[in-house]
């Protein structure tokens, strides 16, 4: 049974063109049975991924959005067993004169914690290019979860396997280059 998602695609990058569209394109993954993408439309950086927002679902590396200037867009793959990996995300750079916050290596957590249910929604962000590792370990040291994300961006990963971890407390560790941070996460039933 295949229950491991394909990996968060790669260079997620967009262009507004002059009628107001969104071209959006991304590297394809090197999981070799990714079945498409799912491209998702929220009005935040820190939207969640969800069918209600869900725009289209590709089978290519690229799409174009009519007037989708005004949108942040995350983009998922999925792979044969609809395996939905972690998700890019593109928001629209600021105008020229504006100073635009640049990202910082960030760790903001679980959410909801505790968990009630078994889910594990992390919130994170990356400055800048290379891998990084999300991992959640139980309280004798096991390894019960990871994913590698690639890219500068603001991520929203659900990292529970199959969607659900039994009740225990976590240790949740992002770690980036030789930078590494953690938190505490908590699912009770």
């Amino acid at each position: 049974m295949d229950n491991i998602p394909p990996q968060c695609p790669g260079n997620l990058l967009g262009q507004v063109m002059a009628d107001g569209s969104v071209a959006l394109r991304w590297a394809g993954g090197t999981d070799p049975d990714v079945a498409g993408y799912r491209v998702y439309r929220g009005t935040s950086p820190d939207f969640l991924p969800l069918p209600e927002n869900r725009i289209a679902t590709p089978s290519d590396t690229g799409l174009v959005v009519p007037n989708g200037s005004a949108f942040v867009y995350k983009v998922t793959a999925v792979d044969t067993h609809e395996n939905e990996g972690p998700s890019a995300t593109w928001i629209l750079a600021t105008p020229v004169g504006i100073d635009r916050p640049t990202l910082a290596f960030a760790l903001q957590g679980a959410a909801p914690n505790p968990s009630r249910d078994g889910s594990l929604v992390i919130r994170f962000s990356l400055p800048g290019g290379g891998a990084a590792r999300l991992t959640a370990t139980d309280v004798a040291g096991r390894e019960v979860a990871a994913r590698w994300i690639t890219g500068a961006g603001l991520y929203t990963v659900e990292l529970a396997p199959a969607g659900r971890l039994p009740a225990g407390i976590y240790l949740v560790r992002l770690a980036w280059g030789d930078r590494t941070l953690r938190t505490k996460a908590v699912v009770v039933k």
